[in-house]
């Protein structure tokens, strides 16, 4: 009698795991893209008729960062959906109108019964001007074709950033001068996109210009790694003298904490020891600011852990950007989220100076 050939059980084990590598990896790849369409939607939601990204989608009082509008847009034409061209465009349109007549702009505040209005305030002069220019940039490339006005707006912006450039770094803001680390990161990426753009627009000078500003950006931004410390400073002042340590504990996090986060992220991850002192001195935070959230953590951990720990790293990202709603998250979190899923941290510019 003929008995019919058993399969071999090894064979059907590798079979089995396969599968089961196979439907973890679609289960994951499932949850990163919910994960990014969340952040997406909450940043649509955030929009306004005319155009400008309000920091959060509900509630009557309405507060406008410009700068972090310009990373919502960045984040949709990430998105690569092309019905968000035109909110794209809408919102580089509102900080056009917006523009002050030295190209920088203001906070608005006010409420949606009441109206809101220019505050005459702003966090910094070089950080809006700098991610203007890298929304311009990037929706000329997507789209191919760039309005005269929004183009106009792009040269306000690039002159506005001029206006506080001084010794291959940037000011903050004219009545506050102080030279971050994170702004002038920026301040590179702005200036890579003006280089690229009015290049593109068939504007040389200010093409040379930025492209002489950005390489003497980078050229500085080195030497906010302090070596006595191993550690990234947050901000180099008008004395000539670099800060490392925040000397308000409360603000530890939100100032030599995201310095280092960001150091290593653009900069240089040579030295491993911010990454150490990182995980020592903070946690995570699943808040706003001025607490440093996880996906900033996921971004650093590109550059300096091993492919294991940043695939850790991005699962604790995409768990805390699934639960993100209208009621808990603000547009500054949706917007980084979603371009640290979407891609990585190439959505700015790593720093090349020849040093690193």
């Amino acid at each position: 009698m003929n008995l019919p050939q058993l399969p071999n059980l090894k064979h059907l084990a590798v079979v089995f795991v396969l599968l089961l590598c196979s439907l973890s990896t679609s289960l994951a790849q499932s949850d990163k893209q919910t994960a990014i369409e969340n952040c997406l939607a909450l940043i649509r939601a955030s929009q306004l008729s005319d155009g400008a990204f309000r920091m959060k989608s509900n509630g009557d009082p309405i507060w406008i960062r410009p700068y972090f509008g310009n990373f919502a847009a960045i984040a949709l034409l990430a998105g690569k959906n092309p019905k968000d061209r035109d909110r794209v465009l809408a919102w580089l349109d509102w900080y056009a109108k917006a523009q002050l007549p030295d190209g920088s702009i203001n906070d608005w505040e006010g409420g949606i019964a009441s109206g809101y209005k220019d505050n005459g305030t702003r966090d910094s002069v070089d950080s809006y001007a700098a991610t203007y220019l890298m929304a311009v940039d990037r929706y000329q490339r997507t789209t191919k074709k760039l309005p005269k006005r929004i183009a106009e707006a792009a040269a306000k912006a690039l002159s506005a950033l001029n206006s506080v450039y001084d010794d291959g770094l940037t000011w903050d803001k004219p009545d506050r001068k102080m030279k971050y680390i994170q702004d002038n990161i920026e301040t590179y990426g702005g200036l890579v996109a003006a280089q690229r753009l009015f290049e593109s627009l068939g504007d040389k000078e200010k093409s040379n210009d930025a492209k002489l500003k950005k390489e003497a950006v980078a050229s500085k931004l080195q030497s906010f790694f302090r070596p006595d410390e191993k550690l990234f400073a947050f901000v180099l002042h008008v004395d000539g003298k670099f800060q490392v340590h925040e000397s308000d504990p409360n603000q530890q996090m939100g100032a030599e904490g995201m310095a280092n986060l960001v150091g290593l992220t653009w900069i240089s991850s040579k030295n491993k020891n911010p990454w150490e002192y990182l995980n020592k001195q903070f946690a995570p935070d699943g808040g706003d600011a001025p607490q440093a959230p996880i996906e900033r953590w996921y971004l650093a951990s590109i550059h300096v852990s091993p492919p294991n720990e940043v695939a850790q790293w991005r699962k604790r990202t995409i768990a805390e950007a699934q639960k993100f709603n209208k009621d808990s998250v603000y547009l500054s979190r949706t917007a980084i989220t979603a371009l640290a899923l979407l891609e990585g941290s190439d959505w700015m510019p790593q720093v090349k100076s020849g040093t690193d």
